[in-house]
């Protein structure tokens, strides 16, 4: 799991394709977004990240996969194999999930089609 605090952070990313997409991310992000006050990027590198029993991360604590995350879940959106996950926790603050469409499995992809724009 790589948190994305700033734009200087996506050089810690590996895959070539999640970079860019985090890239494509940050210019559509509205002016008035104060980054990451009001949320942030997370890469999220396997499946067993999101099934633990919380996810910890420096701004705020989430529910696992198997513990109510999908209750959050606010929009999905999939390019180039790479799949967004918008959550937005309290109604206050959001976090997008940058995931691999290879580290989902069936029951997960099947799961996220309803949240797709």
């Amino acid at each position: 799991m790589i948190e994305i605090l700033n734009r200087a952070d996506i050089q810690n990313v590996k895959d070539e394709k999640i970079k860019e997409y985090l890239e494509y991310s940050f210019k559509r992000l509205p002016n008035n977004f104060e980054y990451p006050e009001y949320g942030y990027f997370v890469v999220i590198e396997t499946i067993q990240e999101l099934e633990s029993n919380s996810i910890k991360l420096s701004k705020i604590n989430l529910p696992s996969i198997d513990n109510g995350l999908f209750d959050f879940v606010e929009l999905v959106e999939i390019q180039n194999e790479i799949v967004e996950v918008v959550i937005l926790y309290d109604n206050d603050y959001g976090v997008s999930f940058i995931i691999p469409m290879s580290i989902l499995d069936e029951s997960h992809k099947e799961r996220l089609k309803g949240y797709i724009l």
